[in-house]
């Protein structure tokens, strides 16, 4: 039973290295559809369409946070995200606390805009 296995994962190694039954034109094949796929998936993190911001948005709410002028010199106390891309953001400013809505807006399929919502001075209306 264990040379068996022995034998079958030689074969395996031998088939995944190109020492046994792939040519020389199946393994530059392989090559060459690697690295397509390492070329998308570069475009795709440094392109207009940032894959990154899609799978991890938290993230892409705080880089838009430290960049805008709304939250300027304020310190970002409580972030909650309350679905279909929308996020509630307290922050501080000396004794007063201020609170938003944050939204990620799609005009396209690669076009996000953030809008920021502040809350009024009437029962928590934003």
């Amino acid at each position: 039973m264990a040379s068996l296995f022995l034998v079958s994962s030689i074969d395996y190694y031998m088939v995944i290295f190109g020492e046994g039954n792939l040519r020389k034109e199946e393994t530059m094949k392989q090559f060459k559809v690697g690295a397509g796929l390492l070329f998308v998936a570069l475009i795709m993190m440094i392109g207009p369409y940032n894959l990154l911001y899609e799978m991890n948005e938290r993230w892409a709410l705080k880089a838009f946070i430290s960049s805008n002028d709304t939250f300027k010199g304020e310190e970002i106390i409580d972030i909650d995200y309350r679905g279909s891309d929308t996020y509630f953001v307290q922050t501080k400013d000396g004794e007063e606390v201020t609170n938003y809505i944050v939204m990620n807006y799609q005009s396209s399929v690669m076009n996000g805009h953030w809008k920021v919502f502040e809350e009024s001075l009437r029962e928590n209306y934003y």
